[in-house]
């Protein structure tokens, strides 16, 4: 008995949700940094003012933020383009198995009452979580590190305005 495309959407939502919080604890996204690895001399006569230092520090987490939210992006994206891989993967790989029957038999009654004929061997669920996992694993190369980005744009904005460093 085939299911329509309706109950199938309602048993294959949940795995999907499932198998995303499952990946979603996989992740290795690193929260936006607060503090440049190597901030400039603040104040006195060798450092920069609290103006400029608090202009790129502010200026530095706003684009580690994006780079931070653009990482998410890219791993629910990956994660979702290899969940519908695995599922297409694992239908390919699904198949009808039927019963064997003593001969003069072509199919007995199951206990529920009506006559039993067979089974699915359905991979459409196993090929959706391991497309999950790969896709996560596979955008883990695609990110950039927040704490690299809110570095380096830290350091081009005191170079720029003071000539730290020269």
């Amino acid at each position: 008995m085939s299911r329509s495309l309706s109950q199938r959407i309602l048993i294959l939502t949940p795995l999907a949700a499932m198998t995303l919080a499952s990946v979603a604890g996989c992740s290795s996204l690193q929260p936006p940094p607060m503090m440049p690895s190597y901030p400039a001399p603040v104040g006195g006569s060798d450092g920069v003012s609290w103006e400029l230092d608090s202009k790129c520090r502010g200026q530095a987490y706003r684009l580690a933020e994006q780079a931070r939210r653009s990482n998410i992006n890219r791993e629910v994206g990956y994660t979702l383009i290899g969940i519908a891989a695995g599922v297409a993967i694992g239908s390919a790989l699904s198949y009808d198995v039927e019963p064997r029957y003593p001969p003069g038999r072509r199919y007995h009654w199951h206990h529920g009452g009506y006559p039993y004929t067979g089974y699915r061997r359905d991979y459409r669920g196993a090929g959706g979580v391991a497309g999950a996992a790969t896709g996560a694993v596979l955008s883990q190369s695609a990110m950039r590190d927040p704490q690299r980005v809110y570095d380096v744009v830290y350091e081009n904005c005191i170079r720029n305005n003071w000539g730290y460093g020269q």
